[in-house]
């Protein structure tokens, strides 16, 4: 296993420099002036020249990439044309608020898409398998912005359970001092109970949306594993030899965890930075909902740090997959020596 993890933390830097390389290049051939959009579009030809010229933006191709990669080594991805803000401070700030929503959703979505996969190879072709093919079916079929927008019609405005969709905190809510920038642990540490029950209050609904979303494919691909699983020699051979359903059951669910495993964290590294719809319908001060502003604004230092990140989201992810992985098969381990 710690041969694996060499492997891949020496595979970082050049996937790094690739990820940053193409970023760079595709952002540079994008149209449209940066310009324009810090000084808008009444703005006199010597004032858009000076902007370019402040920007660096006359400067040479090549130059404008090392430029790039010297600052990129020394940590400092650049400043916001719009907000004038570092981005690397833009990016911590907003990164909690993804990494926790994503995290809840996918988590809630194997909570209850997995066990829903299992009920319905255990029972296929039963009424609740059909049940469960027909929810399935149906999640795939219906857009995440759909779902969202019902959740809010239901529980927001005709139930009255869920507060407004106006982001992680209510209009009169505090925000707590930042420590970790967890808005509810941030809240918690400091006492401000108001705000901690506020946030989770307004976490609840884009977390439901990504997990009945996310739900369905995690219960697709269980429920056709499963059910693979459950028709093999080696499952009728244990139930010949007297154990019982639930144990073959779980014998069977064991051989079919990994490839569960690394289709909830792909799905998990995917989502992570490209949750752009709920954080738009909810409002959410996420990174993917700050990644677009940042393309509609020709914000390049914040596109180049975003499309960073996903790149760096995924490598990541990647590396943690091989572990877990390693740790839940002897045979990975095995191999590895």
């Amino acid at each position: 296993m710690l041969r694996i993890i060499i492997v891949r933390l020496l595979l970082l830097p050049p996937s790094l420099l690739a990820v940053a390389t193409i970023s760079f290049l595709l952002l540079a051939m994008m149209p449209g002036d940066p310009a324009v959009s810090v000084a808008g579009g009444f703005a006199t030809p010597e004032a858009l020249e000076a902007i370019r010229e402040s920007l660096g933006l006359n400067d040479p191709l090549p130059v404008r990439y090392w430029n790039y990669l010297v600052a990129l080594v020394h940590g400092d991805m650049g400043t916001s044309f719009v907000s004038g803000a570092p981005v690397s401070q833009e990016l911590v700030r907003y990164l909690p608020n993804t990494v926790m929503l994503v995290t809840c959703g996918i988590g809630l979505a194997a909570v209850l898409g997995i066990p829903l996969g299992i009920l319905a190879a255990y029972y296929r072709g039963r009424p609740i398998d059909r049940a469960a093919r027909t929810w399935i079916t149906l999640a795939q079929s219906v857009p995440l912005f759909i779902i969202g927008l019902l959740l809010i019609y239901v529980f927001y405005y005709l139930l009255h359970w869920a507060p407004s969709p106006v982001g992680i905190l209510g209009f009169t809510d505090v925000d707590p001092p930042r420590v970790t920038g967890f808005v509810p642990i941030d809240a918690a540490l400091v006492g401000a109970w108001s705000s901690f029950r506020s946030s989770l209050a307004h976490l609840v609904l884009p977390t439901l949306t990504l997990a009945l979303v996310n739900l369905a494919f995690f219960g697709k691909i269980t429920r056709g594993l499963m059910a693979r699983e459950l028709s093999s020699t080696r499952t009728e051979f244990a139930r010949v030899q007297g154990l019982r359903e639930l144990t073959v059951v779980n014998y069977a669910f064991k051989a079919v965890r990994i490839p569960i495993v690394t289709y909830g964290m792909l799905i998990f590294a995917q989502i992570l930075g490209s949750s752009t719809v709920v954080e738009l319908i909810f409002a959410w001060p996420g990174v993917s909902r700050w990644g677009l502003e940042g393309v509609l604004a020709l914000d390049i230092p914040v596109v180049q740090a975003f499309v960073l990140f996903a790149g760096v989201t995924t490598v990541v992810i990647y590396l943690l997959l091989d572990v877990i992985v390693a740790l839940i098969d002897p045979r990975v381990r095995l191999s590895d020596h």
